[in-house]
């Protein structure tokens, strides 16, 4: 009963419409209201929504790489390619996160280097080094060594996902049908 009088005085004193958590909580009570208590859905619902979702359950392409990284432009670049080249070894320096990279996914390669370095690793030649590439730590000579497409998850892997897909799912479309059955009962104006 507390609750209720609070989400009255929120609601008459206009909260809803500035404290976007208030606005939350409002939002997510009404759709309770609508939806009620949702029963655990089955398997086959799952595997049903997996199926006509695919889309959503992919993994994204990945590489792997190895790099010699300098903070800034190596003043003799054409020499440390070549020794890289010939087998070499070229110390470079210390990197935080090492010197290889095993299947890492573009999101997160673009997080760490920003998209530049990323475009420019996806077209380096597999097996060889390139390089310098500019990325947001500094300068690195690259070499890819694996490249993975975007591959679909099995249902096993992504079975929570796809559940809470299916929960919000159903709650949209309650949300949906009740919206309608008002509009069909009440004149609505929405002012901007």
């Amino acid at each position: 009963d507390r609750l209720r009088q609070l989400q009255t005085q929120w609601l008459t004193s206009g909260l809803h419409l500035t404290d976007g958590e208030i606005r939350r909580q409002l939002i997510e009570k009404m759709r309770l209201r609508v939806t009620g208590l949702l029963p655990d859905p089955t398997d086959e619902q799952l595997v049903n929504h997996y199926a006509e979702n695919l889309d959503r359950y992919r993994a994204e392409p990945a590489l792997s790489f190895e790099h010699v990284y300098f903070r800034r432009t190596p003043p003799d670049g054409d020499d440390i390619l070549g020794r890289l080249e010939r087998g070499e070894s070229v110390a470079g320096e210390s990197f935080a996160q090492g010197r290889s990279f095993p299947r890492y996914g573009r999101s997160i390669l673009r997080g760490m280097f920003g998209q530049p370095f990323v475009d420019a690793l996806w077209a380096a030649p597999l097996g060889e080094w390139s390089g310098p590439v500019e990325s947001s730590q500094g300068w690195h000579y690259v070499r890819a060594t694996e490249r993975l497409p975007e591959t679909l998850l099995t249902f096993d892997i992504v079975r929570d996902q796809v559940e809470n897909d299916y929960l919000v799912a159903v709650i949209q479309q309650a949300v949906e049908r009740h919206i309608a059955e008002l509009e069909q009962r009440h004149e609505v104006t929405i002012e901007r």
